[in-house]
């Protein structure tokens, strides 16, 4: 079988899921290519598996938006007609930033008519996916989980090594918010629950490290005005520094005021280090997957109450992680699918398969 991935391993910098997706796939005997426009014009594959569609619709250039995303159209079109068989990995429901409204409605509604079966994280998110996208139903699915990140970064620390490095104290509980800091991720609502719980008398540190969206950070600075246990570290994280981070923090709290999936609590789990989360059936499905107390969940609103909450729990957590995360066995399930997907005719009516 020869898979083209969309992407396969150049993004391992940023997020290393693709890297040991693929590295698990090869390890099978498939044979797995980087994504181009070039390539899929050039060559005959059996799978084209896409992750972000939206891709190229992401450039700050609208005619760069436009052409690419048309050529990837074309590119899945002329695919399809060698015999190929396209799958999407269901990351998002929709983009985080819509740039272009009407050039996005276009592709996506040409590009869910394009797939021929489609992958979820979890059942809580193969359900979200066919609500928002009412053409997946006619489509094969299959459940394959995201692992773990073990071996793509540093092992943990000693924490007070940790702290002297980051020059962060460790006196008192330390909250963490890292990755890039986007409007959507809800930094500030973190930074207000924050100021909340230590005027009333709980003594803690906030760190939030991460390049920091150029329209965002004044919001950022705002909010913490002249707070002195709060850190704002605006940078780029490099892999020892966000272990550091994770050996030394109590909690980390991801208060997205929109989410369905996110690598960064993986990432916590990766290092043990409990995770706060916006409560959904995705995220706890994978709290019962990690093991007792590696998730803790707040609703709607982050507040005062439920930072506080959690880090009094964050100790207790007790970490089991489920073997459905093991890359080897997410590989098995993927490739298997490929194979169902790659075996179908297109004339399949409804077909669910769960792997």
């Amino acid at each position: 079988m020869k898979v083209l991935a969309f992407p396969a391993f150049k993004n391992r910098r940023s997020n290393p899921y693709n890297y040991l997706l693929y590295s698990a796939v090869r390890g099978m005997g498939i044979e797995v290519r980087e994504f181009g426009i070039r390539t899929i014009f050039r060559e005959r594959f059996d799978i084209i598996h896409i992750h972000w569609p939206e891709h190229y619709l992401n450039s700050h250039h609208r005619a760069k938006a436009w052409v690419f995303s048309f050529l990837f159209l074309a590119g899945l079109i002329v695919a399809k007609a060698r015999g190929a068989r396209i799958v999407w990995t269901v990351h998002n429901l929709h983009p985080h930033e819509v740039r272009y409204p009407v050039t996005s409605h276009f592709f996506w509604r040409s590009f869910l008519g394009l797939i021929d079966g489609y992958t979820s994280f979890s059942e809580a998110v193969r359900k979200a996916a066919l609500a928002t996208h009412p053409k997946l139903e006619k489509l094969p699915s299959a459940i394959t989980r995201h692992g773990l990140y073990e071996g793509e970064y540093p092992p943990p620390n000693p924490p007070a090594e940790a702290a002297a490095r980051l020059l962060v104290p460790q006196d008192r509980p330390l909250i963490l918010f890292f990755g890039r800091v986007k409007a959507y991720k809800n930094a500030v609502g973190l930074i207000e629950a924050f100021v909340e719980m230590t005027k009333g008398g709980r003594a803690a540190s906030l760190v939030v490290a991460g390049k920091i969206d150029a329209n965002y950070a004044s919001e950022v600075l705002r909010a913490v005005g002249e707070q002195t246990d709060i850190v704002v570290r605006d940078e780029f994280l490099e892999p020892d520094v966000i272990g550091d981070y994770l050996s030394v923090a109590t909690l980390c709290v991801f208060p997205y005021k929109e989410i369905l999936n996110s690598g960064s609590i993986f990432l916590s789990a990766t290092y043990r280090t409990t995770a706060l989360v916006p409560r959904s059936p995705n995220f706890e499905e994978y709290g019962d997957l990690m093991g007792p107390g590696s998730l803790l969940f707040f609703d709607e609103r982050l507040n005062a109450s439920d930072l506080s909450r959690a880090v009094d729990m964050a100790g207790a957590a007790s970490f089991a992680v489920s073997d459905e995360l093991n890359w080897k066995q997410i590989a098995h399930n993927t490739v298997k699918f490929f194979e169902a997907v790659a075996s179908s005719s297109a004339e399949n009516s409804k077909k669910e398969l769960f792997v």
